[in-house]
């Protein structure tokens, strides 16, 4: 039986957790972040709304009692500094673990053995890029690993039965969290009561039962919330078919039309391994390799060292079976946070193989234990302050920024179509937490494929015409024109039947075929220039916002309109570059800049012509639009 952990070890604990939170909470997002589902459980928090599938009723219902407390305008920063304040304790319960284990492993060597366990853990873990960028925005994420990282506590705390029925109520909530920490968490409970099946006896296994069910409980949130109304309710899952469907993730698009041979899965298991090598420093392999090492060698972290490689291969494992993915970077890139509950086990792994490596040096050296950690902290500290400037999101505010671009266009009342989540998050969030123009009508094209949504769209908004057996964008264009100024977000035309798809900024307005349109650019997007490089969702919003500008000015230059042309390439030009440089918006505004110049040529302009030729090569050399306008300065001379 384990006593009660020393002063100093304790102090140790809440040093590393106080450290964690310091270093998360001060690089955290001021508002929404632009990655992942931030916008949507903002906006549900707000409400007390369900998220998509499968609704994540634990953080949910967290989320809600915050939104409760903290007026709307500070509730997404108050959701950041939750996945902070969890990503913090994460780091420390795991922590926490190796200097349990490794304690036991060797009880009788000197306190550091533990301490640099601990230590190392804790750097490995807390300076991950994946955990540490998941503490900066609102998420799940933080709130899964650190009910896992429970779990774990509660079956590293004594030699006794008493520990699994706690460990079982964090696992069901786990399960609430999000599924990629449930399930590890539930076969841990279920392997720990199975090896003390005996111990625990018929009462054991009730109360053990009894906490796992009611960490379930938690589920009960999406069918009362359902009920209620909200007004974002993904699935309505207030019937018993709806909850079920909510559970298996019925209504979400799960996977890819991707013939997997063993070729195809052996390439997806390299790029997701490959996720793992980014998320520290290559020295790490050799605390692995080390861990590994110590797992084998010591007889008392052996059955730990099958635990942690049973946890990595569970949560590698179900994510390869459930998601057959595209081998392209964007589609390997979207399942980076599922391995959190793996890199939890990697960084104990690592921890071990320091202590391990502590051991051989106390063996030589007397009192010298403390060394391995010292070299590896040493050697943290470098990555760490780089992690600090690379993840750093206290500027991050393009999210916000394009919400309120988008619905800076619309003239009301106005249907407003999106296409994903670039557009429709910030939006939902703006209007459901901020109240923005509720004149324009958020409409989920992607949704409007199932009936509850229908349903819930109907009811929601009088006047709506939605055509049951024709759901699409056409159909309801040509029901509601009449009435509704019609705008979809998708900067790309849709090829909508019977409309013209004009080009209006960041967005594109619908109008009748034939129906005269009058020229329309509405400024440039006012985005801040730092951006978190890592969110390549960012990204593309960045690069996506010049181009709509492009198509702007190409299309009221085919339409006659030089002049409105020629405007819409200014405010494309007015767009803030971002910092740090972003090849890929550099690239679309070399485009832009090369499409000004061949304006300016055909309008008889031809030195202005040369000046924005000139310039393409300085926003993008060698690319494919600056060998273009090369073409073209030689054509009409420099």
């Amino acid at each position: 039986m384990a006593g009660p952990l020393p002063k100093p070890d304790r102090a140790l604990v809440v040093g590393l957790f106080l450290a964690c939170l310091l270093a998360y909470g001060l690089t955290a997002a001021p508002g929404l972040v632009a990655e992942g589902d931030c916008g949507e459980y903002v906006a549900c928090a707000r409400v007390g709304g369900v998220p998509h599938q499968p609704g994540f009723p634990t953080y949910m219902w967290a989320a809600w009692g915050l939104g409760a407390l903290v007026p709307a305008e500070h509730l997404a920063r108050a959701l950041n500094l939750l996945s902070s304040l969890c990503g913090a304790a994460t780091v420390a319960c795991t922590a926490l673990v190796a200097l349990r284990l490794a304690r036991r492993a060797a009880p009788a060597s000197g306190a550091w053995v533990a301490r640099g366990a601990a230590l190392t853990t804790a750097c490995v873990l807390g300076g991950a890029t994946e955990p540490w960028n998941q503490a900066l925005g609102a998420e799940v994420y933080t709130p899964s690993t650190l009910l896992l990282a429970l779990c774990l506590e509660r079956a590293t705390a004594c030699a006794g039965p008493g520990r699994w029925p706690l460990a079982a109520l964090w696992a069901g909530l786990a399960f609430g969290a999000h599924y990629n920490a449930g399930v590890p968490a539930a076969l841990l409970v279920a392997g720990g009561v199975l090896v003390e099946r005996r111990a625990l006896g018929p009462r054991g296994l009730a109360r053990t039962l009894a906490g796992f069910a009611l960490g379930l409980a938690s589920f009960a949130y999406l069918p009362l919330r359902s009920l209620a109304d909200p007004p974002l309710d993904f699935g309505d899952p207030e019937t018993p078919a709806r909850f079920l469907r909510a559970l298996t993730l019925a209504d979400m698009p799960t996977g890819k039309d991707v013939g997997r041979g063993l070729d195809v899965l052996g390439a997806q298991v390299a790029a997701v391994l490959g996720l793992a090598g980014e998320q520290g420093p290559a020295w790490l392999v050799l605390l692995l390799v080390a861990g590994a090492v110590a797992c084998l060698r010591l007889p008392a972290l052996r059955r730990a060292g099958a635990v942690l490689a049973a946890l990595v291969v569970v949560v590698y494992a179900g994510i390869l079976a459930n998601a057959n993915f595209e081998l392209a970077d964007e589609k390997v890139y979207e399942l980076r946070f599922l391995f959190l509950p793996a890199y939890q086990g990697l960084a104990l792994l690592a921890g071990l193989g320091c202590a391990g490596l502590a051991l051989l040096v106390e063996r030589r050296v007397r009192r010298a234990e403390a060394v391995p950690a010292l070299v590896v902290v040493l050697a943290c500290l470098p990555w760490l302050a780089g992690q600090a400037r690379r993840l750093d999101k206290r500027a991050d505010r393009l999210f916000h920024e394009y919400g309120e671009a988008l619905l800076a266009v619309p003239e009301g009342p106005a249907l407003l179509l999106t296409f994903g989540d670039n557009a429709w998050m910030p939006v939902a969030y703006l209007q459901t937490v901020h109240g923005a123009r509720p004149d324009v009508v958020l409409v989920a094209v992607g949704l409007l494929r199932h009936a509850w949504y229908r349903a819930q769209l109907r009811a929601r908004v009088p006047g709506l015409v939605l055509e049951e057996n024709a759901p699409g964008v056409a159909a309801l264009a040509r029901a509601n024109h009449a009435r509704w100024n019609l705008y979809h977000a998708d900067p790309r035309p849709q090829g909508v039947a019977g409309f013209q798809e004009v080009p209006t900024g960041v967005l594109m307005r619908l109008v009748p075929e034939g129906e005269p349109v009058t020229p329309l650019v509405p400024p440039a997007p006012d985005f801040t220039a730092p951006f978190a490089w890592l969110d390549r969702r960012e990204r593309s919003v960045r690069a996506d916002v010049v181009q709509a500008y492009v198509r702007t000015a190409l299309w009221w230059r085919a339409a006659g309109h030089p002049a409105a042309a020629e405007e819409a390439f200014g405010q494309g030009l007015a767009l803030v570059a971002p910092e740090p440089r972003m090849e890929e918006f550099h690239l679309a505004r070399a485009g832009l800049l090369l499409e000004l110049g061949d304006l300016r040529a055909s309008l008889g302009r031809i030195g202005p012509a040369r000046d924005a030729w000139l310039e393409v090569g300085v926003e993008a050399s060698g690319s494919p639009p600056a060998r273009l306008a090369e073409q073209r300065l030689s054509t009409f001379g420099r």
